[in-house]
């Protein structure tokens, strides 16, 4: 029988390269590297680092680096830090990946000792190295620190480099200096695809995003995830181009009042977007289904309105009728009205909802029979969220994903209103 070291080294490369698809890089080094000389040595084949993953030590990171393992690394992000990094190490890391497109540095700020130089040395660092860098990423998703971004850090960086970017991301993250950030990078990155700023914790003031001079200076932007306290700003005077490009655009209210997209926002933003394929407008009051359907888009197809009552409206079955061909999530969670079965129904029953895959009715006052209606009605439906939706069987108060789970939901519904009719007509017969 064949030994598995007897293996051609391509083929155990292959192999290896389907066990990094599902474990940390940190495994594959303890689990793979460790066992033999020979395997150690195919281990740090370049080819098998197109992602640097951030699960290795810092010490390792810099050095593969200088091995030049990591020279056709196209993703880095950088691994938490448990000591204070020189200078010169952040150097020879960028000197020695010269492909890297995306720099993701959340796993930075999230180091306990956490200082403002460090994330400055890493952000300016890049202004020199790695020509093909396209895409940052300073996301702190640990709420116990808070990123206070120095404005020179940002202006400086964006001023030399904003133009070969298509992707940012600062979500998480506070400080007074994101008054200021989205002006510097609607005047730095016009090749700028993508734009996360959600969730900025406002310490000293709200980040401003001034409609109008983003779509002149954005010319090519596809996403845009935003959200409280992301203030909008727009000049009805001044006209535009919009955001010709876009195709995805996010802004859940969690907070009513001076925070939320109004009427003539939504309309300076959208309404010049023939592309817009994904939209969250997720706890927003004073749009309206009549403003929705009036988007100049032919397919969209994924639509959080949650928290907001719009599926109650009576133009609301128009909106879903509009886009019916290419619709496949539909997000109507949070609503505890009752109607919310007969607008359900009448939904799925009009053929309004026939190309749905996805429908969340998290923590609404939907029915057993109201679920069957859906499931009768939506023959692409393949994942159903019901979790804290009180009148649903508690059992059944969960994500059902899956065309067998749907299939079983239905079958459950169909035998609890056939069980409560029976039910019903008993207590008659006793009466």
């Amino acid at each position: 029988m064949a030994n598995i070291s007897n293996l051609p080294p391509e083929i155990l490369l292959q192999i290896f390269v389907r066990y990094c698809e599902t474990e940390t890089q940190h495994n594959f080094i303890d689990n793979v590297a460790n066992v033999c000389r020979h395997w150690k040595e195919l281990c740090t084949e370049a080819s098998l680092w197109n992602i640097f993953d951030g699960t290795l030590p810092f010490e390792t990171l810099l050095d593969f680096s200088c091995r030049e393992y990591l020279r056709h690394t196209e993703i880095l992000i950088f691994s938490k830090l448990t000591k204070s990094p020189k200078v010169k190490d952040v150097k020879l890391i960028y000197q020695n990946m010269p492909e890297v497109k995306t720099v993701n540095l959340s796993n930075i700020m999230k180091t306990e000792f956490y200082k403002m130089k460090i994330p400055f040395t890493f952000v300016s660092e890049l202004v020199v190295y790695c020509p093909k860098l396209q895409e940052i990423i300073l996301n702190d998703a640990n709420p116990l620190h808070d990123f206070v971004p120095s404005r020179l850090m940002f202006k400086g960086f964006f001023t030399l480099r904003g133009s070969d970017l298509i992707s940012v991301d600062f979500s998480n993250s506070s400080g007074y200096s994101f008054l200021e950030l989205f002006n510097i990078i609607g005047s730095t990155c016009p090749n700028l695809e993508q734009l996360k700023a959600y969730n900025l914790r406002k310490n000293y003031g709200h980040p401003i995003f001034s409609i109008e001079h983003m779509q002149n200076g954005l010319p090519k932007l596809k996403v845009l995830h935003l959200g409280y306290p992301v203030e909008f700003e727009c000049n009805h005077f001044k006209t535009t181009d919009g955001f010709r490009e876009l195709t995805t655009f996010s802004h859940p209210c969690i907070e009513n009042g001076r925070y939320e997209l109004n009427e003539v926002k939504f309309k300076k933003l959208l309404m010049k977007s023939p592309h817009l394929k994904e939209l969250d407008i997720q706890g927003f009051s004073f749009v309206t289904a009549l403003n929705i359907y009036s988007l100049p888009t032919a397919n969209l197809e994924k639509l959080n309105v949650s928290d907001t009552k719009l599926c109650l409206s009576d133009d609301f079955d128009n909106v879903l009728q509009r886009w019916n061909h290419s619709l496949i999530e539909l997000d109507v969670s949070h609503e505890q009205e009752s109607t919310i079965n007969g607008c359900l129904v009448s939904f799925a029953s009009s053929g309004s909802l026939k190309n749905l895959v996805s429908l969340y009715l998290y923590n609404t006052s939907v029915t057993m029979s109201t679920v069957k209606m859906i499931i009768e009605n939506c023959p692409k439906l393949n994942y159903l969220l019901l979790q804290s939706c009180a009148d649903i069987m508690e059992q059944l108060r969960c994500a059902h994903e899956g065309e067998g789970a749907i299939k079983k939901l239905a079958l459950d519904a169909e035998i609890f209103i056939f069980n409560e009719q029976d039910f019903n007509l008993l207590k008659l017969i006793v009466v």
